[in-house]
């Protein structure tokens, strides 16, 4: 990673952590894809993008908003109202906006997509970018938006957000591609890949450097992600340990896993399983936002030219 004090991009990112290598530097890591990768082949590489939202949490926490609501006009009703002449006024904007929050919730978990890939076509030089767009309203418009860059025009860099979210203090990484004028470093947009681990970052950007430039590793480290809404996905998200079991990567190799890893698995289960009825509920509820989400939305022309070769 970069050694700079500030970020030679302009403007400057401000959650700006460090500058990788420019994209037609020599590697300076390993190229490696640990995980999140949905497709590859010698035309295009799908990368997902689907762990950067945490799904399941917004379906949960609107249940108790709808309640509260309930609550709140069940109080607005009762004696209460009679003896305070001010809840007549608080009652029913507490109530709508609690209705207001937990629709808001809802919505995003449910209408969001799958997944918001994004796709990395070697032949035609290109990459492609599904993300879904929404508002503070509830009820404004949704929708998703589709970009095209020309991956000579990309570059990387490496954000940082921590704070105190009112139990722990956290620290959150992200890697950002950034649009560049041609032959400046002048920022013309930028868009998120992968999070939250910085130690990640330059191996995938040396990966998808070395990929642009001449196509799949022979025998990657990775397996494929598993991309269907499933209740046993939706277990392995919350639960990644249970999952012992061989997996098989992309060339068709067995990855089987070490005897020391094994037994780093059965330890990590024992810990989790004074959590398990907790992890069990929040993979109740990935599983209902992954049920009910749509696909991935690309549009018919892009989605034809972000898979092929130019004719």
């Amino acid at each position: 990673m970069s050694d700079q004090s500030q970020s030679r991009f302009t403007p400057q990112n401000p959650n700006w952590h460090a500058d990788l290598p420019e994209r037609d530097a020599p590697d300076i890591e390993q190229p490696a894809i640990y995980s999140d990768l949905n497709y590859i082949d010698d035309t295009y590489l799908e990368y997902s993008r689907a762990s950067v939202r945490s799904r399941g949490m917004l379906v949960l926490f609107s249940i108790p908003l709808f309640l509260q609501a309930v609550f709140l006009v069940w109080m607005f009703g009762g004696e209460l109202i009679k003896e305070f002449d001010w809840f007549s006024v608080f009652m029913p904007i507490a109530a709508l906006g609690s209705i207001a929050f937990g629709i808001f919730g809802l919505r995003l978990d449910l209408a969001t997509p799958r997944d918001e890939p994004v796709r990395f076509n070697r032949k035609r030089g290109k990459v492609y970018v599904s993300e879904y767009k929404h508002t503070w309203n509830p009820f404004g418009h949704w929708g998703a938006v589709t970009k095209e860059y020309d991956w000579n025009t990309l570059q990387a860099e490496i954000t940082r957000e921590a704070g105190f979210n009112g139990k722990i203090y956290v620290v959150r990484y992200a890697l950002i591609l950034v649009s560049v004028k041609p032959g400046t470093n002048e920022v013309v947009d930028r868009f998120r890949l992968a999070m939250p681990f910085d130690n990640y970052f330059p191996p995938l950007w040396a990966y998808l450097k070395h990929y642009m430039r001449g196509g799949p590793i022979v025998k990657p480290e990775t397996a494929l992600r598993r991309q269907e809404a499933s209740f046993i996905n939706s277990m392995y998200e919350w639960l990644p340990t249970f999952e012992i079991t061989q997996t098989t990567g992309y060339n068709g190799e067995i990855i089987k896993h070490s005897f020391g890893a094994s037994v780093a698995i059965l330890f990590g289960n024992l810990l989790l399983s004074a959590l398990f009825p907790l992890l069990f509920i929040m993979a109740v509820s990935h599983y209902i936002a992954m049920r009910f989400a749509p696909e991935s939305i690309w549009p018919p022309e892009m989605d034809e030219a972000s898979k092929t070769a130019p004719t």
